[in-house]
């Protein structure tokens, strides 16, 4: 925390991030309290809270071309079995620029059903987005086979 404090985090990224994992605590929680496994359980909760706090730091505060960078550099014995420390790296940066490609995606097809005036359960828009999806996953792969990185 006194890293994130360090990095200015507001303390709203720090709550969403929280919220956004609450169920997972809460069933862990739950699990250890069960179980009567409370010192195990202590040291699982107290270790994913420390994981989440050092990734938001990470995340937050190193731009993500240095991150891809340092991945790629980690990758480099990949080079000893004829691996390409930089596919995994573009690999890398695909996946990380096509999530919020994908939460565009589901915010239009809310929107769409909303402008629609229709009333859906949101787990029923999941084929929208998995099409979507698939869709955007089509027309990068065309893209990188335009440059020649198709193989």
């Amino acid at each position: 925390l006194v890293l994130g404090a360090l990095a200015k985090i507001p303390w709203r990224t720090w709550v969403q991030s929280l919220v956004s994992l609450s169920w997972l605590l809460a069933i862990l929680l739950v699990y250890y309290l069960v179980s009567g496994k409370i010192e195990s359980g202590a040291d699982v909760l107290l270790t994913l809270l420390t994981m989440i706090a050092a990734s938001k730091v990470l995340l937050w505060s190193t731009p993500m071309p240095v991150l891809i960078d340092g991945f790629i550099w980690l990758c480099t014995p990949l080079k000893w079995v004829d691996g390409s420390p930089e596919r995994v790296g573009l690999a890398l940066a695909l996946m990380v620029r096509s999530i919020p490609v994908i939460m565009d995606s589901w915010q239009l097809i809310l929107a769409a059903v909303a402008a629609r005036g229709i009333k859906v359960a949101q787990f029923r828009l999941f084929i929208s987005l998995v099409i979507a999806t698939v869709a955007y996953a089509h027309e990068t792969g065309d893209a990188l086979a335009a440059r020649g990185l198709d193989r």
